[in-house]
């Protein structure tokens, strides 16, 4: 059985402030601990763009990453956790129960992050049509491969940026027509373009940690 956590990750804010989470293909199980309230548990979302996220003061996050494309219980494994008043270590060992990853999943989105170029491509690699392609993976990750081809084509670019490798270049290996095409995908993504975002060092990180197409 494919373990479903890529990895367990903290952090622990002082002061309010805020944060720019890029999407990575990724969902998150959360603890998140605030000063004078109750520990609450969260499963995030599938982001199909950057999110500004809020952290408040006085406050610490907990989280297991999951691997692209695993399917959730997520009704059951919160119910389980807030039944039982489940502690970190506990929940570890409950997640197998409720966090799935298809072994045709895995392979699909492995061939739709390597150097294919279209949708027809990773299906003919895979060995099965186009539409096969779509309806099993809009079945088992709620998304189409499109989806994936674009956002594992687009976190390889950006890390491309911080090589220092000229920015046509970059859209030129990554297989967008032009530079326009890829600041597009890039504003779509990250709400900023290759430029600007070559130029925040923060984001570095996040396209070099767990995450689709690494």
């Amino acid at each position: 059985m494919t373990i479903p956590i890529s990895a367990k990750w903290s952090s622990n804010s002082v002061t309010f402030s805020t944060f720019d989470l890029l999407p990575d293909g990724c969902r998150d199980l959360i603890l998140k601990l605030h000063k004078g309230q109750a520990p609450t548990w969260q499963v995030s979302p599938l982001f199909n763009q950057t999110e500004t996220l809020d952290i408040l003061a006085e406050s610490q996050s907990f989280g297991f990453r999951f691997k692209p494309g695993v399917s959730i219980d997520e009704a059951g494994l919160l119910d389980l956790i807030c039944r039982d008043n489940l502690y970190l270590d506990e929940v570890e060992d409950v997640i197998a129960n409720f966090v799935h990853l298809d072994i045709g999943v895995e392979e699909a989105l492995a061939c739709l992050a390597s150097n294919v170029s279209s949708v027809a491509m990773a299906a003919s690699r895979l060995g099965i049509s186009s539409r096969t392609l779509q309806r099993y993976l809009i079945r088992h990750t709620d998304r189409s491969p499109s989806y994936w081809l674009r956002l594992g084509r687009v976190r390889k670019a950006a890390r491309a940026l911080f090589d220092s490798v000229p920015i046509i270049e970059v859209a030129d290996h990554y297989g967008y027509s032009d530079q326009a095409d890829m600041s597009r995908e890039f504003n779509h993504w990250f709400n900023n373009s290759p430029a600007k975002l070559r130029l925040n060092s923060d984001y570095t990180d996040q396209l070099n940690t767990s995450g689709y197409a690494l």
